[in-house]
């Protein structure tokens, strides 16, 4: 009788707006008589409009409990774990988030709201594929959902499924026209498919909806460089830092920008700005410190190039063994291992003899299509091809981290060539199969896209060149140009510029054993900045590289000679994307050079 009693007086409380009288005559309730299902449900209630979720949820698992026929104490009991979901979210709580949404879809599996919650918490915790599951279930759920097709394209951009990603955010935007985030979202998918053009149209809309969206507006600028308009790309990144100072992220698209420009003192401290605002954040250090290596700042510059392995870019090895940073070997066996690209390994291969040198028994792991030609490289014990089984070792070191073990400076550079030697024997083979007349020339005009590598194919776009446009080269007298070139751009020598006649022996390279025996019979390499060059300037081949206007670190800046090669002369675009005075000058040179070597010949 005296639970009734109380039960009634908060019914009447709750009636009136007295929620925490009612909480209390509801508790004194339940206290009277635990059984009294109906008290603990409005208990349940009357807590759950004070935002007291957790009291709420204890309520009604109460109530539920006592009648578990019933569906209003059930419903309400997944009611109240979504709730608690969302204020553990609030306050950052995304695990506890996570389980409250889980423990309220038991209870009401179709909830679309909590399915995309539970997505959302998902995705902040850093679980994208768990998170499209649920998205999806929302969308399925409730196909007029903007949110959960906005939340499916979020996830799926970052699982690198950008396709996918491209479509849902496509019918987050026909739902929603005016959602400024999914507009933004599209715009990071079609980056990902290389649809720029249509990228930078989703970001101005993004902006366009919301003038205060910070990261559309940094990742308008990054969308406006990688098709080139750099000056205006500069003024949208400026603009976001005007926007927020605080953010590391604006600050290093100025910097991006700023190097693209080849303004590489003022990217260096647009990037340094990033760094003290994301000390943490490994991409901003690492675009740092190749500002820093660019400026030859390279104390500065090896430290922070470390940051490359916290990046996602350069996969560590995991290797229980210590990694060497510079001190005696002690007849320790170390194993130096290639971590990026072929010209990479071929650029720094060139510390083997100096490791050799520290007392140590000295292994080295490369790209196996330059597993013959390592096998050369004086000081090196023994060589192996990566993905085949590694021999025992005390001790190991990636390939560039090796500059930073030996404090290399700008007047330290080991600069001797050649480090890489041709085989003889193979190299008099390709000799009987090129002309003993006049000034034989390598070529190679073209790098190798990455499919799905967005960042990697802008560069190879800005360094590579069409065979085309190489034809102020054409009719030089006695020069006999020989195809460096493999891959995809080859196919261009079936139509060469007039004039331009390219002997092309490539199909019978099949490593850069080949490639350097073929190299060793020729007077000359000419080439963008691929493998191609390094191996020519490590066989201390007289080599010229057309370089892009922000050009590789390596190169350093306003030089037109390399202290890593000293048989390398560089010749730099004037403007972005611009090869006419590259080309023009290295022309000119060419006909002096050719000239000059008709001269010498007896």
């Amino acid at each position: 009788m005296r639970a009734t009693v109380l039960y009634n007086a908060g019914i009447g409380l709750h009636g009136q707006g007295r929620l925490e009288d009612a909480a209390t005559a509801f508790r004194d309730a339940v206290e009277a008589d635990p059984a009294f299902a109906e008290a603990h449900f409005n208990l349940g209630n009357t807590l759950a409009r004070c935002g007291r979720w957790d009291e709420a949820v204890a309520a009604y698992r109460a109530a539920a409990g006592l009648a578990p026929a019933a569906a209003e104490p059930s419903f309400a009991l997944g009611v109240a774990y979504e709730q608690l979901g969302y204020a553990r979210a609030a306050s950052g709580r995304l695990a506890e988030a996570t389980a409250a949404y889980r423990a309220a879809l038991l209870f009401r599996p179709e909830a679309s709201a909590a399915h995309f919650a539970l997505g959302k918490a998902l995705l902040e915790q850093g679980r994208p594929a768990d998170a499209v599951v649920s998205f999806a279930r929302a969308a399925r759920l409730d196909p007029a959902s903007a949110d959960a097709f906005g939340g499916l394209g979020s996830a799926l951009r970052r699982l690198e499924r950008y396709a996918d990603a491209v479509e849902a955010c496509a019918v987050a935007i026909r739902l929603r026209p005016g959602g400024a985030v999914a507009h933004a979202t599209l715009g990071d998918a079609l980056q990902g498919v290389e649809r720029m053009e249509e990228a930078v149209a989703a970001y101005r809309r993004a902006v366009a909806l919301s003038p205060g969206f910070l990261q559309a507006y940094v990742q308008l600028g990054s969308a406006l460089l990688a098709l080139e308009p750099a000056e205006e790309s500069l003024a949208v990144c400026r603009a976001a830092v005007m926007l927020d100072p605080a953010p590391a992220a604006p600050h290093n698209n100025v910097g991006n920008v700023l190097k693209a420009l080849g303004r590489v003192e003022e990217a260096e401290q647009a990037f340094a700005a990033a760094v003290a605002r994301a000390p943490q954040d490994p991409l901003v250090r690492l675009n740092h410190a190749l500002a820093l290596l660019t400026l030859a700042r390279f104390e500065e510059g090896w430290e922070a190039y470390e940051a490359r392995w916290q990046t996602g870019m350069v996969r560590p090895r995991g290797f229980t063994q210590p990694q060497w940073a510079g001190e005696p070997l002690e007849g320790r066996t170390i194993l130096l291992h290639a971590e990026q690209g072929m010209g990479d390994t071929l650029h720094f291969v060139r510390y083997g003899p100096l490791v050799a040198a520290r007392g140590g028994r000295v292994l080295l792991e490369v790209q196996k299509p330059l597993l013959r030609l390592m096998r050369g490289v004086p000081g090196i014990e023994r060589v192996v091809a990566q993905g085949d089984p590694l021999p025992e070792f005390d001790l190991h070191a990636p390939l560039l981290g090796l500059p930073r073990a030996f404090a290399t400076r700008l007047d330290s550079i080991p600069g001797d060539v050649p480090y890489l030697r041709a085989d003889s024997a193979e190299a008099g083979a390709w000799r009987a199969r090129l002309p003993a007349d006049g000034l034989r020339v390598g070529l190679v005009w073209a790098g190798e896209a990455r499919k799905g590598v967005p960042h990697a194919n802008r560069i190879d776009r800005q360094r590579s060149l069409a065979l085309a446009q190489l034809a102020p080269l054409a009719g030089i007298p006695g020069v006999r140009f020989v195809s460096l070139q493999k891959g995809a751009p080859a196919e261009q020598l079936r139509d060469p510029p007039a004039g331009l006649d390219v002997i092309d022996l490539m199909d019978g390279v099949g490593d850069f054993a080949d490639t350097a025996a073929l190299v060793a019979n020729l007077d000359l390499v000419v080439g963008v900045d691929t493998s191609v060059i390094h191996l020519a300037g490590a066989l201390a081949k007289p080599v010229w590289v057309l370089s892009r206007f922000d050009g590789c670190w390596r190169w350093l800046l306003g030089r037109d000679d390399s202290p890593w090669y000293p048989t390398m002369r560089l010749y730099r675009q004037d403007r972005p994307l611009d090869w006419t005075g590259a080309i023009a000058r290295l022309a000119t040179d060419l006909r002096a050079y050719a000239t000059a070597h008709e001269s010498a010949v007896p």
